[in-house]
C-alpha cells in the first residue's frame, strides 16, 4: 500500500517546511498533493510550486488537484510548462 498525504497547510502555511516533509517521509508516506487553486477560488495559488518543490526534494511523489472543476485551467496554467 502507498501512503499519500494532501494538504495545503490550511492556516499554518509554515508548517510545510522541508523538516516536515522529511519527517513524513520517514513515517514511510511515499505521495504529496496539494491544491493549485487559492482557497475558494479558481484562481492560481503560487504557494503550491513551493511545497511540491519541497515534496520533491524529499523524494515524494506528487500530485494536485482544483477544488472546483473550473479551476483547473487557472491552476495548471499558473505552475508553468516545467510542472504541468
Amino acid at each position: 500500500m502507498i501512503s499519500l498525504i494532501t494538504t495545503d497547510f490550511g492556516s499554518n502555511p509554515a508548517a510545510g517546511t522541508p523538516e516536515w516533509f522529511s519527517a513524513a517521509k520517514r513515517l514511510g508516506h511515499r505521495g504529496f498533493a496539494t491544491s493549485v487553486n487559492r482557497w475558494a477560488s479558481t484562481e492560481f495559488w503560487p504557494d503550491c510550486g513551493v511545497y511540491l518543490d519541497r515534496a520533491l526534494t524529499a523524494g515524494f511523489f506528487v500530485g494536485v488537484y482544483c477544488r472546483y472543476p473550473e479551476g483547473w485551467e487557472n491552476g495548471l496554467n499558473g505552475m508553468g510548462a516545467e510542472l504541468a
